[in-house]
């Protein structure tokens, strides 16, 4: 991605999601620090959208339902679902996708209570990524 890559962050991507006193070290930084509840299992699952058969309209509603599915197969598992990763790849720096993809995890995230933790932004075709964490007490 170009130059704009640390300001779109900052912008728009630096302060998703739930506010979770789990999170050591998020968004910012090369690596996150999450503190899983001790004696707790982690189960991850991910997904990948192309965000350039979307139209600007339709992001929100597809980028909510990916963070839904994945939330109910943490769920369907017995996890509760605590942290988001995402990737985001984009052909050029364009803050007006940026800004849709953002508040559609931002807004998902509130619901189900998860932290964005992190991620990666790269140039490409334009798609974006989730992997989502969650926890359980089965042990």
């Amino acid at each position: 991605m170009s130059g704009g890559e640390f300001e779109l962050i900052q912008q728009h991507l630096s302060a998703l999601g739930a506010n979770r006193a789990d999170v050591g070290l998020g968004v910012g930084d090369d690596a996150a620090l999450v503190d899983p509840t001790p004696s707790a299992d982690l189960r991850c699952a991910c997904m990948c959208i192309a965000l350039c058969a979307q139209s600007a309209q339709g992001i929100g509603p597809v980028v909510e339902s990916a963070l839904q599915q994945l939330s109910t197969v943490l769920r369907d598992a017995g996890f509760i679902p605590a942290w988001a990763t995402l990737a985001l790849t984009l052909a050029h720096a364009d803050e007006r996708l940026v800004h849709l993809v953002a508040d559609a995890v931002h807004r998902a995230c509130l619901t189900h209570n998860i932290a964005v933790i992190g991620g990666d932004t790269t140039s490409g075709e334009a798609s974006l990524t989730i992997f989502l964490t969650g926890q359980a007490w089965i042990r």
